[in-house]
């Protein structure tokens, strides 16, 4: 009965070991465990703050979506709207730059008109000036030529006359010559 006691004993701190060996076991499965739960929940945590900043960034999204869609609508406006006032300004500066070329062109054509009969004023004025200088200057030289030519008449008068004496007296020279011939031709004669 000892030996039985002994090997129940035995059996019963073999037994006591193996299952303090299992609790260790056990323990230490249950410690690993509870860190895998721990672990788990570390990042069923991270799993939840990210899906939280996910969905926070995701509604920011949207919102930036909402904001970026309603500036771009009302920059759209904005658009149309200085295209307008720009397409109304240009019309509004074509239209005051048509009235101003037809102004200017009935001015210039006026003027050109002006200038036209002033210049042809100015140039018969100017020719009619040049004549009455040319007549001017002809007549004086007319008079002078004509000066000159009763010069030369008076001349040519002067001449004639002393030729004219010259030849009367050559002719009375001659004639007393004929005449001394023919006394001398008488006196000889005689």
């Amino acid at each position: 009965a000892v030996v039985s006691t002994q090997s129940t004993g035995s059996r019963i701190i073999d037994e006591r070991e193996r299952s303090n060996e299992k609790m260790a076991r056990l323990t230490m499965q249950n410690e690993e465990l509870k860190e895998l739960v721990a672990n788990c929940e570390r990042t069923i945590a991270q799993k939840d703050s990210i899906i939280a900043n996910l969905t926070t960034t995701l509604n920011k999204q949207k919102s930036k979506e909402g904001l970026v869609r309603s500036f771009h609508s009302w920059k759209l406006r904005h658009c149309d709207e200085k295209r307008e006032e720009f397409c109304g300004r240009v019309a509004d500066e074509y239209y005051y730059r048509r009235l101003l070329s037809k102004a200017f062109r009935s001015w210039q054509s006026v003027r050109e008109n002006k200038w036209r009969e002033r210049v042809e004023r100015a140039c018969q004025n100017r020719a009619q000036e040049v004549c009455e200088q040319l007549t001017r200057d002809y007549e004086g030289k007319i008079e002078a030529l004509q000066k000159q030519l009763g010069v030369a008449h008076t001349e040519i008068g002067s001449l004639r006359s002393d030729r004219a004496q010259f030849e009367e007296r050559m002719k009375k020279g001659f004639m007393r010559g004929v005449c001394a011939l023919n006394l001398e031709a008488v006196m000889v004669v005689l």
